[in-house]
């Protein structure tokens, strides 16, 4: 068919405008409004401080759509795929780990209203780009790898949080802490240049009688083993590292650290066991880290848990390529901080790289958690050329926002 003079125009000159509009409408599904935001806090615990830990398997629907890996994505039995909800409590402080791509704040806070009062949640995502989707209500993660919303998924993940929670806590006990770092640049490569945080921190809590409760693991690479074209659920290598750390005893959380320009190093673990061989150098490298003289321990020590809001910008007009008025909107996050000890813990949503890490306010004792309470996409650097790290950035200010609550929360 032949188009019309008139015709070409209205494609020419109408459909990209329409475009826009129809992506400018699914970005702004991606942020709740800034006054659904949990409020601030500052709580203090004194020693002694009970410690538990437990997982419980996400029971899922018979089927679910794999997530993560761009607009289409299998669906496959959940049967066998071993994900689960993993908790560590300390205190009034409950960590708890689910086996997903991203958390959306209103995952965070569905779990919050039914944990008792006076406890402090941190929800944290492993990352894997092979876990369950249909747990995101808002339009642009649905769209590009979360998939449309399933109730029965959000409610199982709930049931799954909650209930690690509440066995952790069955079980808490008096703990003793260790904790370690190393730089492990062998097990990770950077993503378009960049240079990558190679750190991996790690701690280990045992009860009186030396016995293992948890070990707590930060160190970011994007857990992409199992492949986009493969139908198989899979907690990738943030569950094989796990599973290779439990051989020794109590629950491992290892959660994502400062990995938003960085992925997984092949060499590292060389086939046919790829991604058992992956978990198990992971698993390594934390123990050597806690086996390291110069390690931090504790016992009982006091905890400080904070909670600052973060006000952001959202504008997609970098992501785009072109600015209109009224593009650009206030929203907001929150930010999470814990101080154990010695020990400084953040809770940082979004997906941060290196470059950006570098900018914040934080010390050299600092274990990071990201994709942690709600997902802002990737925190790249300022001032960055154009074209430069990561592309997928709604938030161009959100180094300096982050900045600012970090310096908001340390001790006066």
């Amino acid at each position: 068919m032949r188009l019309r003079p008139t015709q070409k125009k209205v494609l020419r000159w109408g459909v990209p405008p329409l475009l826009a509009s129809v992506a400018i409408a699914g970005l702004w599904g991606l942020r709740p409004a800034k006054a659904r935001l949990p409020a601030p806090f500052r709580l203090e615990a004194q020693a002694p401080l009970l410690v538990g830990a437990a997982k419980r398997p996400l029971q899922l629907p018979a089927l679910v759509t794999l997530a993560g890996g761009g607009l289409w994505r299998a669906q496959v039995p959940s049967a066998g795929g071993r994900l689960m909800a993993r908790a560590v409590t300390i205190g009034p402080w409950d960590l708890v780990e689910l086996d997903l791509l991203e958390i959306p704040l209103d995952l965070f806070e569905a779990v919050a209203a039914r944990l008792p009062p006076g406890e402090v949640l941190w929800l944290v995502a492993s990352h894997t780009h092979s876990g369950p989707g249909g747990y995101d209500r808002a339009r642009l993660p649905t769209l590009v790898g979360a998939r449309r919303f399933d109730p029965s998924v959000f409610a199982s993940l709930v049931e799954a949080a909650v209930g690690a929670v509440a066995e952790a806590r069955h079980q808490a006990r008096p703990g003793t802490f260790e904790a370690g770092r190393a730089a492990h640049p062998e097990l990770k490569v950077g993503r378009r240049g960049a240079v990558p945080d190679p750190t991996l921190a790690a701690l280990r809590i045992t009860d009186p009688q030396g016995k293992p409760i948890a070990v707590l693991v930060s160190f970011g690479a994007h857990p992409t083993m199992v492949g986009v074209s493969d139908r198989v659920l899979s907690g990738d290598w943030p569950a094989a590292a796990e599973d290779a750390i439990e051989r020794n005893g109590g629950v491992a959380l290892v959660m994502q650290g400062i990995g938003g320009d960085s992925s997984w190093n092949a060499e590292a673990a060389p086939l046919p066991a790829q991604l058992d061989g992956y978990g198990r150098a992971i698993a390594a490298a934390a123990g050597a880290a806690l086996a390291d003289a110069t390690r931090w321990t504790a016992t009982a020590p006091a905890l400080t848990l904070q909670r600052g809001v973060v006000d952001l910008v959202w504008d997609p007009s970098e992501l785009l390529g072109f600015s209109l008025p009224g593009l650009a909107r206030s929203t907001g996050t929150v930010v999470q901080r814990a101080r154990l000890g010695d020990l400084e813990f953040l809770c940082l949503p979004g997906e941060v790289t290196a470059a950006a890490w570098r900018q914040l306010p934080v010390g050299t004792a600092t274990f990071p958690l990201t994709l942690c309470g709600d997902e802002l996409s990737y925190i790249e650097a300022e001032g960055l050329p154009r074209g430069a790290g990561e592309r997928f950035v709604l938030f161009p200010q959100a180094v300096s926002a982050l900045a600012r609550a970090l310096t908001e929360l340390r001790p006066r």
